[in-house]
């Protein structure tokens, strides 16, 4: 019978995407930090989850340009482990997504964070001559 897993996770990417290529391929490695409702030492909380997310093609360079540390993002994939070596003891890392896709619901943009990049020029210009309409 065969096996199939895959989740959804909703969160703020925790440093700007990365984007890399192997060959031809281009792909793009990123953390996501998903917070869920956990009840710690008897009360109600958060406990924030962190995947460590890779996408590939189109999908990886869209996000690259449009996330930015700090970014709302859906991602959709299937969870995986990766097992590795550490002091010669086994161990395994969890928290891996590899990402069918991934939306970019909320654009973060440096100038966010730093008041003096902001445009000064409003997003509209108006003409002095612009009048409401008379009725």
């Amino acid at each position: 019978m065969p096996y199939h897993a895959s989740c959804t996770l909703m969160g703020h990417i925790t440093a700007d995407v990365e984007m890399k290529e192997s060959g031809e391929q281009k792909f793009a490695k990123f953390s996501l930090a998903v917070d869920t409702r956990a009840k710690i030492n008897g009360e109600w909380g958060k406990r924030t989850t962190f995947w460590r997310c890779t996408i590939w093609g189109k999908e990886a360079e869209w996000l690259a340009r449009d996330a930015k540390k700090g970014s709302l993002v859906l991602v959709e994939g299937e969870p995986y482990s990766e097992d590795y070596e550490k002091d010669g003891q086994k161990k395994t890392s969890p928290h891996h997504v590899r990402c069918t896709t991934a939306k970019c619901l909320e654009r973060k943009e440096k100038s966010d964070a730093d008041p003096a990049a902001r445009p000064t020029k409003p997003a509209v210009e108006t003409h002095p001559d612009d009048q409401a309409p008379p009725f």
